[in-house]
């Protein structure tokens, strides 16, 4: 998109990230204890080498952190996506365990992943534009 200031011509151009993120749960119907993050990435792999062969096994995907309620933290190469999405949707098993991944949530910032947009709330503004907390203060605007 180009604009025009002072005569000037000015282009706007956004790049879309490299890296995506995803907020992951695994889940097994058979209780399997603490998922570390080389077990996810294992299961990961094998997910991809199953539905692509060697070429989706290559896909750059990285496990940044794993949680003690099986959640964990994924980093992808913005190319290989939607191989990881078809993956991890697609798992069934592993090590003849029947398990699944559910994808929580997506982003491409990781400081996405830290509040969901759905369930944030901000203090709502009365009609006199004073803000109300929840322990009942009022704020007044500056």
């Amino acid at each position: 998109d180009e604009m025009e200031v002072d005569g000037g011509a000015w282009r706007l151009s956004m790049r879309a990230p490299a890296w995506l993120y995803l907020r992951i749960r695994i889940v097994f119907a058979e209780a399997v204890g603490a998922v570390d993050s080389r077990l996810l990435r294992t299961i990961i792999t094998q997910a991809l080498t199953d539905l692509f062969g060697q070429i989706g096994a290559a896909a750059q995907v990285d496990v940044l952190k794993v949680f003690e309620n099986n959640e964990a933290v994924l980093r992808v190469a913005r190319s290989s996506f939607v191989q990881l999405q078809a993956a991890l949707t697609g798992l069934s098993k592993y090590d003849n365990k029947t398990c699944r991944i559910d994808i929580l949530q997506t982003a491409s910032q990781l400081l996405s992943l830290a509040v969901c947009s759905r369930s944030f709330q901000t203090p709502l503004m009365d009609s006199d534009n004073s803000s109300t907390l929840s322990n009942g203060e009022l704020l007044q605007p500056a």
